[in-house]
């Protein structure tokens, strides 16, 4: 009869630490696409802040994997997707284990001058493919 109380107790322990365990994985999962969403839009809205204007021929409008050339200061900045991860300068600034799935840019006009850009940013978490977060933004020059 111990024993049996002993094997259901240790049954319970036993499943309680395996649906803790698969909750810490969740939200983690979770916390990793909100960090990565929130740095990205950090990061472009810094860039548009320093930023002059759009290099409007080497960038690639309206299509899911986007290229945007922006002048800074007196220099080139890229933002583009390469091999599933959004890149800066050669540089990939979103985590290795989340895949960037679009990104759409719609350049907005005031005349014959883009003044902003709409971007449209989705990613997803590579284990959890059902997991994803959505980025919207319309970033304009100051």
């Amino acid at each position: 009869m111990y024993i049996g109380l002993f094997s259901i107790i240790l049954l319970m322990v036993i499943s309680f630490m395996l649906m803790t365990q698969e909750s810490t994985s969740n939200t983690k999962s979770i916390e990793s696409l909100y960090d990565t969403s929130q740095f990205i839009t950090q990061h472009i809205n810094y860039t548009f802040e320093n930023a002059s204007s759009v290099d409007e021929i080497n960038s690639s409008f309206d299509i899911d994997s986007g290229k945007l050339t922006l002048l800074v200061d007196t220099l080139t900045k890229v933002y583009e997707i390469q091999n599933q991860q959004l890149y800066y300068d050669g540089v990939p600034i979103s985590q290795p284990h989340i895949t960037v799935e679009r990104f759409y840019l719609t350049p907005i006009y005031k005349e014959t001058d883009i003044t902003a850009v709409r971007i449209n940013i989705l990613l997803r978490d590579k284990k959890n493919t059902n997991r994803t977060e959505e980025i919207n933004l319309l970033s304009t020059f100051r």
